[in-house]
């Protein structure tokens, strides 16, 4: 038979088990992880031509990576340096690349399939640089 815990009852037993609710959870500090967005979230950050502009204020809001789509950063394909250096002046980290057009993407189509597995690995070879 279950018993119904009430928020007064659940906090008391924790007063009990000090080791669950330590200083460390309770108290404002410096956190132990890292905030990442995904910068095609706004209007006036979406497609290529904003790509600079969604990376600035990502920054300038506190974000410390990014999510990002293939059409905007593949005009560093050739120069995976170029992006880092932008990144690096933001002091932001790329986290992912997700694929879109012109990237061949029918995943169902046997026929296709060679020219998906190539357009994926160019993003893979690309990701990598990044760590």
């Amino acid at each position: 038979m279950s018993h119904p815990v009430s928020r007064r009852n659940f906090m008391a037993a924790g007063l009990a088990f000090p080791p669950l609710f330590n200083s460390r959870g309770l108290s404002a500090g410096k956190a132990d992880i890292t905030v990442g967005i995904t910068v095609d979230t706004r209007p006036d950050w979406s497609g290529p031509q904003n790509f600079i502009r969604s990376i600035q204020e990502a920054s300038e809001a506190g974000y410390h990576a990014i999510e990002t789509f293939w059409p905007y950063v593949s005009r560093w394909e050739k120069n995976p340096q170029g992006l880092k250096d932008e990144l690096d002046k933001r002091h932001l980290k790329l986290e992912t690349v997700s694929n879109g057009a012109p990237m061949r993407n029918d995943f169902v189509d046997p026929g296709k399939r060679a020219g998906v597995i190539e357009d994926h690995m160019k993003l893979v070879n690309f990701i990598k640089w990044f760590g």
